[in-house]
């Protein structure tokens, strides 16, 4: 009975260690690779979280990704003002307002940003099931305890269980360890721009987007205005967008219209670039949701123009 302890024993003891050095390893690679952003989802959200300090930052979620292109808004920016601004897309797949403001609160700790370009989708207030929420969740664990912005937001969305064995680092890292490994074969950087080539077909026609729930969640209501709060609080200016889509959106739901409301509160600038009727068009599209290179082009030039009255 004796052995059987010690053996119990060594082997725990063996795995306390190894999980030990897997989160001393992890969150080493974590904070290396997050001087530059390279190319690849999980390098993206690493270096939202951990490393962007652009001078003008594109927030939300992939509509925000594919529609606002960095590279253009800098080289605009620079003929129309003289001077030089480095602009970042950190749109990301699957994420909201407590995501956004989660970022936000890094951003100004590592160097405070001029701009905030906060991208709106309709449905951003309202609730989530338990499946959305963990897929929003689950890519954000591994930079809990390098982050506190992160552990405060996973905290507030994470049941009891999961907040215990994210304690785990085995857990808490789960496959995308191996992921890091792969940061040190990369070499080509992205600014956070995903370019769609794609178009939908010509004869292509709007749906309606149903809005299934009217409700609203305090808490993301919450952090909307957080959100708002810190940047004023910071003088850093923000401008919310409504991306295009090919779909008929229920802007009139609660949601929605709480988001303009709480905007105009603040003196925020919407640019709804939706309602521009050349978006009309679906072959500035690369699927209903989002836009492709030749629509980016537009709403980015549209943006830009938003830009220019912010920055004077």
């Amino acid at each position: 009975m004796r052995s059987f302890f010690i053996k119990l024993f060594i082997i725990i003891a063996s795995l306390v260690i190894v999980d030990f050095f897997v989160g001393c390893l992890g969150d080493w690679i974590i904070l290396k690779q997050a001087e530059k952003c390279y190319t690849g989802d999980t390098a993206h959200l690493n270096y939202c979280l951990n490393g962007a300090k652009e001078d003008i930052i594109i927030l939300g979620s992939s509509e925000a990704a594919c529609a606002y292109i960095p590279a253009l808004i800098s080289e605009r920016l620079f003929e129309e003002t003289g001077k030089e601004y480095s602009v970042f897309n950190a749109g990301t797949t699957n994420q909201r307002i407590s995501y956004c403001y989660c970022v936000e609160q890094g951003l100004i700790e590592r160097n405070k940003p001029k701009v905030l370009v906060l991208d709106l989708v309709w449905n951003y207030l309202n609730p989530i099931n338990d499946d959305m929420n963990n897929t929003m969740m689950s890519p954000l664990r591994p930079y809990s305890a390098v982050n506190p912005y992160v552990e405060d937001l996973l905290n507030k969305n994470d049941g009891k269980k999961e907040r215990l064995i994210s304690h785990c680092n085995m857990y808490r890292f789960n496959s995308e360890i191996i992921k890091y490994f792969t940061f040190f074969t990369k070499d080509k950087v992205t600014d956070g721009y995903i370019c769609y080539n794609n178009k939908l077909p010509l004869n292509s026609i709007k749906q309606n987007e149903a809005c299934d729930d009217n409700s609203i969640v305090q808490s993301a209501v919450d952090d909307f205005e957080c959100f708002i709060t810190l940047a004023e609080e910071n003088d850093v200016k923000v401008v919310c967008t409504v991306t295009p889509k090919f779909r008929i959106m229920p802007t009139t739901c609660n949601s929605y219209q709480t988001m303009l409301k709480i905007c105009a509160e603040h003196n925020i600038p919407v640019c709804e670039i939706y309602k521009d009727s050349i978006f009309d068009n679906p072959l500035l599209y690369y699927n209903d949701a989002h836009l492709n290179k030749e629509g980016a082009i537009l709403s980015t030039n549209i943006l830009i123009d938003t830009l220019n009255e912010i920055l004077k």
